[in-house]
């Protein structure tokens, strides 16, 4: 690193711990301020206390950005890394300062907003914004201001850093509503009765004890079961042929002898006629047909 850097990064450290030296002071005067006479001693001293008291007075609470600004440029520079100082974050930062007032001011009415936004912002949100624009003018323009000043001040689009919030407070919701359901669940298992506890005998065997014996009833075996013997079914019109009243007889065995020609055959002419009466009755019911081939049979 050459000595020029060297001596950039000492300046810019030296810087940051001023910065958050003074910033963590002022901090703590604010925080132990009080507007009540007999509040215990400012943290910050005499000094602390007066400079307490003159940002209290003028704007508010909203004099906790001042410290709370410092602090981040002071945290940058220690690490090297100065906030650029450009106008429009530099205007942007006082116009969230003031317009932080004002908003406090209008959420707060009455004479706490005059504590709460200071006098600066309590005499604009009520004596300017309130009579000249009505309630809902004063807090319209006062939630634009507060998000443009936002913007401005943190170098982000007005849309991204609305879709930003949204993100975190969704997630804040699931995150708190998964932490409900847990704790439902646990104060619905405390309220469940509890199961009753199995029941343990008043005495156990230990193993020396010798078990009493237990008279078993032996089993009686089934009789065996005897399938009846099957029954030919006889039937009454059948009879031997030896049997005088029975009307049946058994058929010789010349039956099946080979059959004995008659000798006489179709010739072709009587096949032919048998044809063309064949075909004529078909077309009679309406069916044609052609005979191809004819041929004798047994």
């Amino acid at each position: 690193m050459a000595r020029s850097e060297t001596r950039e990064w000492i300046r810019h450290e030296v810087f940051g711990l001023a910065l958050l030296s003074g910033s963590i002071y002022l901090l703590l005067s604010l925080a132990s301020f009080s507007f009540d006479e007999g509040a215990p001693r400012n943290l910050g001293g005499p000094v602390g206390e007066l400079l307490a008291n003159l940002l209290r007075q003028s704007m508010g609470l909203a004099a906790f950005l001042i410290p709370g600004f410092a602090l981040l440029a002071g945290l940058r520079m220690v690490r090297n890394r100065p906030p650029g100082l450009q106008p429009a974050r530099v205007g942007g930062g006082a116009a969230l300062l003031l317009f932080s007032a004002i908003l406090l001011s209008l959420i707060l009415p009455g004479t706490e907003a005059y504590r709460s936004g200071g006098a600066v912002g309590g005499w604009i949100a009520h004596r300017l914004f309130r009579e000249e624009l009505g309630s809902l003018g004063a807090w319209l323009f006062t939630v634009a201001g507060f998000a443009l000043s936002l913007a401005f001040a943190l170098d982000v689009s007005v849309l991204s850093l609305g879709r930003r919030i949204l993100a975190a407070g969704s997630a804040l919701w699931v995150r708190e509503r998964a932490r409900a359901a847990v704790i439902a669940e646990r104060r619905a298992a405390e309220r469940a009765p509890a199961k009753a506890a199995p029941e343990i005998p008043s005495h156990v065997p230990s193993r020396r004890e010798k078990p009493e014996p237990v008279e078993v009833a032996p089993r009686r075996k089934a009789p065996p079961v005897i399938a009846p013997k099957p029954v030919q079914e006889k039937f009454g019109f059948v009879r031997e042929a030896s049997t005088p009243s029975g009307n049946y007889r058994i058929p010789s065995l010349e039956f099946l002898n080979a059959p004995i020609g008659t000798g006489t055959s179709l010739d072709k002419e009587t096949l032919l006629t048998n044809s063309q009466i064949l075909e004529k009755k078909l077309r009679d019911f309406g069916v044609d047909g052609i005979v191809v081939k004819v041929n004798p049979g047994p």
